[in-house]
């Protein structure tokens, strides 16, 4: 609890910064890790604390917006060692990065169940108080047992988001789940590796889907993921996806 209380009014800290500035946004230091913690609603009403970790790149400079990647780890490792292991990749191409705590490390996905849509918007609110963000610019990222949820918030309000990438994760599209047509497109990403208890073999429905929705596809298969460690992205075509999508 102590260590939650020290999150807590570090965050408030920082916004304060904010509030008393001159301008909207004021300098954040790009060495350091940023660590907050959001407290919010579940969807049975009980007050949940969401920890958040998050890093600006070290060119970072207030004055103009940045885009943002929100990383959803899966239910093997932390926020923290998915921000550590993911902010040079972050870094190289200029992207805030903010990684963002299952509180329940559920192995079916996020375990927010029907206020997860509600919980990262609270999450993107917070660090937009502090870092300015471009928010047309908005990536939601998932891995593994989190990119059911992430596919399911992006189809969902396909409004927030510039793109979505699903990395090495079971993709189902179920009764509850449908692809809707909208007039601002996702850049979608999938990353699959032909195994059992992967997005193979849904991904080849699902990316059928996505296209017939209007959504801009790259799907990639890449050897199977070790999950004793963070799992990380294709490097080469995960940074062309991202450079790509950008200048669009």
């Amino acid at each position: 609890m102590g260590q939650f209380r020290y999150f807590r009014l570090y965050f408030f800290l920082l916004f304060l910064t904010l509030a008393c500035s001159g301008n909207r946004y004021s300098d954040v230091d790009s060495q350091p890790v940023h660590h907050g913690v959001i407290s919010t609603y579940n969807q049975y009403g009980y007050i949940i604390s969401i920890p958040i970790v998050f890093s600006v790149p070290p060119s970072y400079n207030p004055k103009q917006s940045w885009p943002l990647m929100i990383l959803l780890p899966d239910s093997n490792h932390t926020a923290s060692a998915y921000h550590s292991a993911w902010r040079s990749l972050a870094d190289s191409i200029q992207i805030v990065l903010m990684a963002v705590e299952d509180t329940k490390h559920s192995k079916d996905g996020f375990g927010w169940g029907a206020a997860t849509a509600h919980c990262l918007a609270k999450c993107m609110e917070a660090v937009t108080r502090v870092v300015h963000i471009d928010r047309h610019r908005v990536y939601l990222i998932a891995i593994g047992s989190a990119c059911q949820t992430a596919l399911q918030v992006g189809l969902d309000h396909a409004d927030w988001f510039h793109g979505l990438c699903l990395i090495h994760g079971r993709l189902v599209l179920d009764k509850y789940l449908t692809v809707k047509s909208y007039q601002s497109r996702l850049s979608v990403y999938l990353e699959y590796a032909d195994q059992p208890n992967t997005c193979y073999p849904n991904a080849i429905n699902v990316a059928h889907q996505l296209e017939q929705a209007g959504h801009r596809l790259s799907m990639i298969e890449s050897p199977p993921a070790d999950s004793s460690h963070p799992v990380m992205p294709d490097s080469t075509q995960f940074l062309t996806f991202i450079k790509k999508s950008l200048a669009e």
